[in-house]
């Protein structure tokens, strides 16, 4: 009997085999190595750590549901998704893949973040990612983000000299920051950006940087600036609400407003872009999600 049990433990961690994870008595470590999928419904209580060299496939439909501990009593919850290796989160308009607080009355921060760190790629796609501190939080890593939803987070995204391109998506209600980043290569584009204390947020150091094509609405700042930011950004072709480019520049926070940080020069939109936010409209009607002409 010893012997089985310890290989239904190889098995797990090597990835051979379906793996759901238990909620635990007590928070745990997991350590993923191997090709590992999920589905169903997996809950995470403690840290999941995708190993250099690993994969995390998850299936469509499955829900990632993120337990709620604050054992360091910051306020936020300590559950955290950990990749080194890859995560390939690849769902559909009718079957989202969800990661989100297992707490029957969620808020933001129950759960602390995705966490890539070196990872060789990080692939999103009709994923719903929300009730985190910090949805996405990257460094050193590769990411395309598309056809998704950021909502209800404290920041949507975090990200640290990496390679990101966000496309398509909605990023909505993150109480701080939709997207937050630094010294890294940046492309954001056809994405509807909404109601988020900062709606972009170039921390420090830019990278190379594309925000275009994108719908930015009723966001105290559209995009911001850091206190370390000193360099100059484009961010021509968005649409701010007005094809009033003066109008516009009252959304931004910039160097209009701190000597000391750069500028961020504009052409708005003489139109909404088309096609901003998830390509496939039954993917947010089956989230109770509209988007009216923005």
């Amino acid at each position: 009997m010893k012997f089985f049990a310890l290989l239904q433990c190889m098995l797990l961690l090597t990835g051979c085999a379906l793996s759901v994870a238990p909620v635990a008595s007590t928070p745990s470590r997991q350590i993923i190595v191997g090709e590992v999928l999920w589905s169903g419904t997996v809950r995470v209580d403690g840290e999941v750590l995708v190993a250099k060299g690993a994969t995390l496939s998850i299936s469509p439909g499955t829900r990632v549901r993120f337990v709620r501990r604050d054992a360091d009593q910051d306020g936020f919850g300590d559950a955290t998704l950990v990749v080194e290796g890859r995560l390939l989160a690849l769902g559909t308009a009718q079957q989202p893949i969800f990661f989100q607080s297992d707490e029957d009355s969620p808020q933001e921060g129950d759960w602390l973040q995705i966490r890539p760190q070196f990872s060789p790629e990080i692939h999103l796609r009709h994923t719903v990612v929300e009730h985190a501190a910090y949805g996405i939080h990257a460094h050193f890593s590769r990411l395309l983000v598309e056809d998704s939803v950021f909502r209800r987070n404290m920041d949507g995204f975090r990200m640290g000299r990496s390679q990101v391109e966000i496309r398509y998506s909605l990023v909505e209600d993150n109480l701080s920051k939709g997207i937050n980043f630094r010294d890294s290569d940046v492309e954001i584009h056809h994405n509807l950006i909404r109601r988020n204390g900062s709606g972009i947020f170039l921390f420090e150091k830019p990278g190379k940087v594309s925000i275009h094509n994108n719908a930015l609405l009723e966001n105290r700042h559209s995009i911001r600036l850091g206190d370390f930011f000193r360099a100059d950004i484009e961010a021509r072709g968005n649409w701010y609400g007005t094809s009033d480019s003066e109008l516009a520049v009252e959304t931004l926070y910039d160097g209009r407003m701190d000597a000391l940080i750069g500028s961020i020069r504009i052409a708005a939109a003489l139109r909404p872009p088309e096609g901003v936010g998830p390509r496939n409209p039954s993917f947010l009607e089956g989230l109770g999600i509209g988007i009216a002409n923005p």
